[in-house]
């Protein structure tokens, strides 16, 4: 049952996996952690990211 294996690895990376907002969240986070941003425009970035 070697090929069994293999799919059941692969549907437990998928349930591992982060949502796709939890990542946009943490790669905004990094980004905005990293760069010096104004009051205003971060908060025009997040606005923006949130579209």
């Amino acid at each position: 049952m070697p090929h069994l294996s293999a799919i059941a690895d692969a549907i437990y990376r998928y349930h591992s996996s982060p949502l796709l907002s939890e990542f946009m969240d943490t790669v905004l986070a990094r980004f905005m952690r990293e760069n010096d941003y104004a009051p205003k425009a971060a908060y025009m970035l997040r606005a923006r990211m949130a579209r």
